[in-house]
C-alpha cells in the first residue's frame, strides 16, 4: 500500500482508506517538505526540530512538531508500536511526543531539567500570542492556537504553561513517558540506521528514529542587572519618582526589538498594537506593499535596500498610536552592528513596528558593536567599537543564545551548519515547515481558519461633534456613516477640544450645529429625510459618497430667518 493511501484508526490499527473511521495522515507531496527540512544529512533517523529554523515562536514550533509526527508516520519511517526518543521537554518536544503518541508510537522524552516546559518557569511577565508573528499572513489574529494537542489561549507565560501541562497530562497520565534530570545523551555513530541511545543515569534504548528538540539555548548575562529573555525583568515598570532612565538595547533580532517596544511604549503587547492599527482601512494597501517587499528576493540580498524599504513605509495612523502610548520615563537608544537595524533577522511585524517607532522619534540609534560594559555606581559605562563611550542606567543585550545544539550535540550541529546559514538568508515568509500539512482531524479536533480583522475593518474613521440638544440629528448621521462602512466616534461640543488627537486621526469630521431645531425629519422611502419647516434639508449620502479622504462635512442647522453654519 502506497504512503498516500496509508491510514490509521485513532487506536493505531491499520485500515484501508475506505473505512469511515480511518484518517489519511498527510498529502503525499507535503511529507518530503517536512522531512527534508528536519532530517540530518549523514545521520539516518535523526531529526532536528526547530533548532535552526527562522520565525520560531511557541506556536510555529508546535506546528512543526505535529508536521514531523504526521510525516514520519505517513512515510512509514515510524509505524505504530515503534520506539522513538525525543530529546527536550519544551513546547516543541512535548507536542511532537504527543502527536507520535496519538498515532500509536512508543515515545520516550528525555529532559535535562527537573521539570517539563523549563523555559516557562522563569517568572517571565511576557505575553504569548500564537499568531501575531505570522502577520501579514492570514491567521495572525487567532487568540487561541487551535491545535489538536497541547492547545493554549494567548496570555501570560504562566497561564500558557498551565494549559500545556493540562494537555500533556491527558496524553501521558497512564504512562511514564518523560525522563527528567538526564545528562550526557549519546546518539551512537553517524551512518547508523539503528542506533542505541544512552543517557545518564543508566538509561538506554534502541531506536530507528530520534528527534532533537533542544531549543536554541540561553543567552549569556555578563552583568548582574541583565536578564535572559525568558526570565522575569522590570522593563515594564514605571518609576513613580518621575525620573527618566536611560536604556541601551543592543541587538536587532526579534528579542531586542521586543525589548525596545516595551521600553518605548506603555503596556506594550504585539496583539493589541496590531488590532488597533489594522482597524484603519489603509492597512490593506500597506499589507500588500509589505508582501511585495517580502516577495522581492533582490531586496533580501541587499541589507541596505531592505532596511530602507521598511523604514520608509508610510503609516501615519500607526505613528499616531505610538505617540499616544509613548512612555515618558525612559530615554532609549538602540544599538546594532551596522546602520541597517531593520534586517532579515527580525520578523516582518517587528521590522515594521521598529521603523514606525523610529519615524515617531521614540528612540535614538548607535551603530557599531559594544566593546565593553562596565558598572559605575548606578550607571553602566558602555564603550562602542568606534572608541566612543556613553553612560546608561541600564543595558539590555539580545545578541542571541549560546547554541544548545552545538553544546550538547556538536557533531549534529556541524552537519547542519551549511543548512543553518542557508535558512538564515531566506526571506522570513519563505519557511514552509510551519504551515499545517497534516490532515485535519488525525490528532483530534482543531481550529484552522480564523477571520481576518483587516477584511472586516471599517472603510474610514468618522468623528461627530455635536451638542446634546441635536442628538436626534446626530443619531441619524451616525447611522448613515455606519451604513457606509465607517467607524464612528461621538464627541460633545464641550469636550471635543480635549480630544484633538481623535479629530486629527479622523477621515471624516461632522460638526452638527443647530439652533431652535424643530422635530426630527422623518426618513423618506429613499433613506433620506424630507424638508421640515425650520430645518435645512438633507439627504442620506450613499456609501460611495463617503470618501476616506474627505476633508470635512458640515451639517447645517437653521434659524427661522437665517441659516448659520460652523
Amino acid at each position: 500500500m502506497s504512503s498516500d493511501e496509508r491510514v490509521w484508526h485513532d487506536s493505531g490499527r491499520e485500515d484501508t482508506f475506505g473505512s469511515m473511521a480511518a484518517k489519511k495522515l498527510m498529502e503525499v507531496d507535503k511529507a518530503p517538505i517536512v522531512l527534508e527540512g528536519m532530517e540530518v544529512t549523514g545521520w539516518p533517523g535523526v531529526y532536528v526540530l526547530g533548532c535552526i529554523d527562522r520565525r520560531v515562536t511557541v506556536y510555529s514550533q508546535q506546528v512543526r512538531a505535529l508536521n514531523l509526527a504526521a510525516a514520519l508516520m505517513a512515510t512509514e519511517r515510524v509505524t505504530p508500536g515503534d520506539p522513538v526518543v525525543v530529546v527536550g521537554a519544551g513546547a516543541s518536544g512535548l507536542t511532537c511526543a504527543a502527536g507520535l503518541r496519538r498515532l500509536a508510537a512508543r515515545v520516550t522524552v528525555l529532559e535535562e531539567r527537573d521539570e517539563i516546559l523549563p523555559l516557562f518557569r522563569g517568572r517571565s511577565t511576557r505575553w504569548l500570542h500564537p499568531g501575531v508573528y505570522d502577520w501579514p499572513l492570514e491567521g495572525w489574529s487567532r487568540d487561541r492556537a487551535g491545535l489538536p494537542l497541547l492547545d493554549w489561549m494567548h496570555g501570560p507565560v504562566d497561564d500558557v504553561r498551565v494549559e500545556m501541562e493540562a494537555g500533556w497530562s491527558q496524553i501521558a497520565e497512564k504512562d511514564d513517558i518523560v525522563r527528567l534530570g538526564v545528562s550526557r545523551v549519546q546518539l551512537g555513530a553517524a551512518g547508523d540506521t539503528s542506533r542505541v541511545v544512552t543517557w545518564n543515569p543508566r538509561g538506554s534504548q534502541r531506536v530507528n528514529t530520534m528527534i532533537l528538540a533542544v531549543g536554541f539555548g540561553l543567552e549569556p548575562t555578563p552583568l548582574s542587572t541583565e536578564w535572559r529573555y525568558w526570565e522575569g525583568d522590570d522593563l515594564d515598570s514605571v518609576r513613580v519618582d518621575g525620573k527618566v532612565r536611560k536604556w541601551l538595547v543592543s541587538g536587532c533580532g526579534d528579542g531586542a526589538l521586543t525589548e525596545l517596544f516595551r521600553l518605548c511604549l506603555d503596556r506594550f503587547r504585539h496583539d493589541q498594537m496590531l488590532r488597533d492599527f489594522t482597524r484603519d482601512s489603509r492597512m490593506r494597501g500597506l499589507r500588500d506593499e509589505i508582501r511585495r517587499i517580502e516577495d522581492d528576493a533582490a531586496l533580501h540580498d541587499d541589507p541596505r535596500r531592505l532596511h530602507d524599504a521598511y523604514l520608509h513605509l508610510d503609516a501615519p495612523w500607526v505613528a499616531l498610536t505610538i505617540r499616544e502610548r509613548a512612555r515618558r520615563d525612559t530615554e532609549v537608544t538602540l544599538n546594532a552592528p551596522t546602520a541597517q537595524f531593520l534586517d532579515r533577522r527580525a520578523s516582518v511585524l517587528n521590522r515594521f513596528l521598529a521603523g514606525q517607532l523610529y519615524q515617531a522619534g521614540r528612540f535614538e540609534f548607535v551603530q557599531g558593536k559594544v566593546q565593553s560594559a562596565v558598572p559605575d555606581g548606578d550607571e553602566v559605562v558602555v564603550r562602542f567599537e568606534d572608541g566612543i563611550s556613553d553612560r546608561f542606567h541600564r543595558i539590555v543585550r539580545r545578541h542571541g543564545p549560546e547554541s544548545a545544539l552545538a553544546a550538547k550535540f556538536p557533531l549534529i550541529a556541524q552537519a547542519l551548519e551549511s543548512e543553518r546559514i542557508r535558512r538564515r538568508n531566506k526571506p522570513t515568509l519563505a519557511d514552509q515547515t510551519r504551515t499545517r500539512y497534516w490532515i485535519d482531524g488525525i490528532f483530534g479536533s482543531e481550529v484552522r481558519d480564523v477571520p481576518d480583522p483587516e477584511a472586516t475593518a471599517p472603510k474610514f474613521k468618522a468623528v461627530i461633534v455635536s451638542a446634546d440638544d441635536v442628538s436626534p440629528w446626530r443619531d441619524q448621521i451616525e447611522a448613515d456613516l455606519t451604513r457606509a462602512g465607517g467607524a464612528v466616534e461621538l464627541l460633545r461640543t464641550g469636550t471635543y477640544a480635549e480630544r484633538l488627537d481623535k479629530i486629527r486621526a479622523a477621515d471624516v469630521l461632522v460638526l452638527v450645529v443647530a439652533h431652535r431645531l424643530g422635530p426630527v425629519p422623518a426618513a423618506d422611502e429613499g433613506g433620506g429625510t424630507a424638508r421640515r419647516r425650520g430645518c435645512a434639508s438633507r439627504s442620506t449620502l450613499p456609501a460611495a459618497s463617503w470618501s476616506p479622504r474627505a476633508s470635512m462635512i458640515r451639517h447645517h442647522g437653521a434659524r427661522k430667518r437665517s441659516r448659520t453654519s460652523s
